[in-house]
């Protein structure tokens, strides 16, 4: 059973979201097979920026060993997998990458909808204590025993172990990665106000511990902006696929998990489409090709270039 809590957080230097861009854009670029090589490499890139103190704190060099949070809040977020080599992921990895260079920097619905998919057991009940007052250390402990609680047996089973009560620092690191995500200023977080935390918390509280709702990005459109956005008709969605497909594609094909969050960003807050909806037109745009994908939940796609 896979638990959605992100549960290996290094330290509490997760959660930011230039450099979660810059581990991924590392593996992208790179394709090393040695994950420390990757690290030395991505502290060499951030030590030439010209935004040092964006970086790093302090504006000093750190060791190749502090990048390992950022890889390891990538692989969390399904950014970076491994696969004989270290790449970002065909689905969240690129569709990251394009929206940051396409100007969402960062892209606030996808990185929502990412911690949704991947953390709402704690995500949800963590800022709902958090909002009610406890301190963010606290409220992560109260997170923490309800994942616990809700699913025991599975996360007993997991390797390595997860302690049942975290210590202090555990708390830490995980109250301050989400947060500093969320709250922190652009582009290092997505800037949300305690109203939008709020509005996460109503639009997904009964799915913390099930599936995520069809409607998802609408979902977090209401809680972000206040408004239901309109549902994209099948025209639009054609012409927006066809648009994202040249930035999305690897080898030939792009997912269809990618490029649903990637036209879901870029069209919000005024036009959403659930996931339903999207595959089901997918399947007929003209000059579509699918192939099945080694996940289940994706397929693949290619749009042929007389009509892209």
């Amino acid at each position: 059973m896979n638990v959605p809590f992100i549960r290996y957080i290094a330290t509490s230097n997760a959660g930011n979201a230039r450099r979660l861009y810059c581990a991924v854009r590392c593996a992208m670029d790179l394709q090393v097979d040695d994950q420390e090589l990757l690290w030395e490499i991505f502290v060499e890139r951030c030590s030439r920026c010209q935004s040092l103190g964006y970086c790093w704190r302090g504006g000093k060099k750190p060791r190749p060993r502090s990048a390992e949070p950022h890889f390891a809040f990538a692989r969390e977020l399904d950014m970076i997998e491994w696969r004989y080599r270290w790449l970002p992921t065909l689905g969240s990895g690129v569709a990251y990458l394009r929206l940051w260079e396409a100007g969402r920097r960062p892209p606030k619905y996808f990185l929502v909808a990412k911690l949704l998919e991947y953390d709402r057991a704690f995500l949800v009940p963590f800022l709902k204590y958090y909002i009610e007052g406890d301190p963010p250390a606290d409220a992560a402990a109260k997170a923490w025993s309800l994942v616990w609680k809700n699913f025991g047996d599975a996360l007993a089973a997991v390797d390595p172990p997860l302690p049942e009560k975290p210590d202090e620092r555990t708390k830490e690191y995980h109250s301050r990665t989400r947060l500093g995500l969320l709250e922190d200023e652009t582009p290092d977080g997505i800037c949300l106000s305690k109203d939008q935390l709020e509005g996460i918390i109503r639009e997904f509280k009964e799915c913390a511990g099930s599936s995520l709702p069809d409607d998802l990005f609408f979902r977090i459109s209401r809680a972000l902006d206040g408004t239901k956005p309109d549902e994209m008709n099948a025209g639009e969605l054609a012409r927006a696929l066809k648009n994202a497909f040249p930035l999305l594609k690897g080898a030939g094909y792009a997912s269809a998990r990618a490029a649903y969050a990637f036209i879901n960003e870029i069209s919000l807050p005024t036009k959403a489409i659930s996931w339903s909806a999207f595959h089901s037109i997918l399947r007929r745009v003209e000059g579509v090709q699918l192939r099945s994908s080694f996940r289940t939940e994706d397929v693949l796609f290619k749009i042929g270039e007389d009509h892209v």
